[in-house]
């Protein structure tokens, strides 16, 4: 399997159908064999029956249920670490990157030597369709200042729901990672950089969705949150002096690739 794209969902009935039919979409013209990965986080809606019914038409399509909400970071390691893709790439389900763009990230981690690809709204040749709102924008930037400054420095933006990994580095990272709340990726991204892996900026095209888990207060924790993950970095939490792993260099062969399906 080349390709695995997980998706963590948390009450998303409403929106969950419309990234599923991108889904589909992608699964009828892509070469590359694949499977996706949606982990329901103790939904209390209708987000499972949704789920169990797109799955009887989509053979691809694996369902995994926590019993209860764990946070958005522990379904997303949940996900990929159930995923067996020698690429696993994790999306947002309300699909503001189109599932589509995870061709220009499995692009720059295949070309490039040890690295991960995340998208990036920063990055030269970005298409933002829609834009935050003022508040929502201006709470992200300072976010993103606080994180560049105390663990990543050198990323303009570390927060698109749509990040790609090779499978020997998801494998040891989301095991390790500590973090269940949304912002996990720093600490993931944290860890990829202690193994030697060069963090990609992707530009992708994305687009606001009204309806998101993420409020404009919560980026008042971003501080405390950062705060939390750099300790943890700090302290050797992860139990390990130095993650280290020698990089498949896969290229996308003719064995890697089916017959492209007409949608």
């Amino acid at each position: 399997m080349l390709l695995s794209i997980v998706l963590p969902a948390y009450n998303e009935e409403h929106r969950i159908g419309a990234v599923l039919d991108q889904l589909r979409a992608y699964r009828a013209t892509t070469e590359h064999d694949l499977e996706v990965v949606v982990v329901d986080d103790g939904s209390t809606d209708n987000t499972v029956a949704v789920l169990a019914k797109a799955a009887e038409t989509f053979p691809e399509l694996k369902v995994v249920t926590l019993a209860q909400n764990c946070g958005k970071g522990r379904a997303v390691a949940t996900g990929m670490t159930e995923a067996t893709g020698a690429y696993r790439a994790f999306f947002d389900a309300d699909a503001a990157t189109p599932i589509c763009e995870v061709d220009r990230l499995l692009r720059a981690a295949t070309e490039n030597k040890r690295s991960v690809a995340i998208g990036s709204v920063r990055a030269e040749g970005t298409n933002v369709v829609r834009k935050q709102p003022l508040l929502r924008t201006l709470a992200g930037r300072v976010g993103n200042g606080i994180i560049r400054a105390m663990v990543l420095p050198g990323i303009a933006d570390s927060q698109r729901g749509c990040k790609l990994f090779p499978a020997e580095v998801a494998d040891l990272v989301f095991s390790a990672q500590i973090t269940n709340g949304w912002m996990f990726d720093i600490e993931v991204l944290a860890l990829c950089r202690r193994m030697g892996y060069t963090i990609v900026e992707v530009p992708v095209d994305w687009t606001h969705i009204e309806g998101s888990q993420v409020k404009p207060v919560d980026y008042l924790w971003t501080l405390l949150d950062v705060m939390k993950v750099r300790r943890l970095l700090r302290t050797n939490a992860h139990g390990v002096a130095q993650l280290a792993v020698e990089p498949r260099r896969l290229s996308i062969s003719p064995a890697q690739r089916r017959p492209v399906r007409q949608p």
